[in-house]
Order: C-alpha cells, then structure tokens, then sequence
C-alpha cells in the first residue's frame, strides 16, 4: 500500500514518518499506520534499510535520513484516508516499480522488490498471485 502526501504531488510514498520522542522504530510505524491510513498492523519483519544524505532538503537544511522498510500484518481497522497528512491510498502493483516522491523511499522500494521477490507475502506479489 502506497500513499500521496499533502505536501508532495512528485510521486508515491511510504505510509510512515518520524519518530516521536521515546519511540522504537516498530512503534512509529505502527502509530503511523494508524494515523494515516486508520489501519492497525503489526510488525513481521524488517524488509530494508536505506540512507539519503542532502545538503539542502526542503528547509534548507543538511540531512541524512534513515529509513527502514517494515513488513506488516492488518490487525484490525479499516482503510481511510486521514484528508490531511494523506490524500490518497491504494494497494499500487509494483512492476514497473513506481515513482516513490523522496529518493529514500525509492531506494527501500527498489531493495523491497530486489531483494524479497520470493516472498510468500500476498502484498509483494502482482494482482495478489
């Protein structure tokens, strides 16, 4: 499941985001999940990890960005959009891989794909085959 952002019209993201003070990486996107797309999940296993270092991101500001890419299993809820953060949600087929809006995100994708291709999980597989 992919997202389009509020504040990006570049391409697809992650549903996701930063970690509150406190949190694991497990609970962020457990806690994101929920805000984003009112679905509760639970975390299988770590899929990736990827880095982006930029002199400039949007506030002018020299960052590196860490981000992991989660496996995870509904638990519970049903898909909403929240209207905000999250305009958009859909289950997008990953052949041809699709144009993620930030270069970390399209780094996790491309290494989801790459390197899980024989994953037994349904959303990694095309059409649900």
């Amino acid at each position: 499941m992919l997202e389009k952002r509020w504040d990006s019209d570049a391409g697809w993201g992650f549903p996701g985001g930063y970690l509150e003070y406190g949190d694991s990486p497990m609970q962020a996107v457990v806690r994101e999940f929920k805000e984003e797309t009112n679905i509760d999940v639970s975390v299988t296993r770590v899929l990736g990890i990827a880095t982006n270092v930029t002199d400039k991101n949007s506030w002018g500001d020299a960052q590196e960005t860490i981000g992991i890419g989660f496996e995870v299993e509904q638990a519970g809820g049903f898909l909403q959009k929240d209207g905000t953060e999250t305009l958009d949600l859909q289950f997008v087929p990953i052949h041809p891989e699709p144009k993620m809006f930030v270069p970390q995100a399209q780094q996790t994708l491309h290494r989801i794909i790459t390197e899980n291709e024989v994953s037994d999980r349904p959303w990694l597989r095309e059409n649900g085959d």
